[in-house]
């Protein structure tokens, strides 16, 4: 089987039990990863568990925070994290 260019994550909290078992596999298979995070713990627990495989974290936006950007101001409920794979060549 092939490598997945996007693999989409938004399982309400599930990803803190779904994920850590699946990572070694991930890793060898996906691009990239698009996550919904819920909860500051569990976004802080993702984006240690991609980076300690190697990712790299592109989006970093805990949840239930306001930003403020260039064109003006935005608040999350949910956190987002995405995460490039550097060793799939894309």
């Amino acid at each position: 089987m092939g490598e997945i260019d996007l693999l989409e994550i938004d399982i309400q909290s599930s990803e803190y039990f779904a994920l850590p078992p699946a990572i070694k596999r991930i890793s060898q298979k996906v691009r990239r990863v698009h996550m919904g995070t819920h909860g500051a713990e569990i976004h802080e627990f993702m984006v240690n568990l991609f980076r300690g495989q190697g990712w790299e974290i592109e989006i970093d936006l805990m949840p239930e925070t306001d930003y403020i950007v260039p064109g003006g101001q935005f608040s999350t409920d949910d956190g987002v994290m995405a995460a490039r794979n550097p060793n799939l060549k894309f």
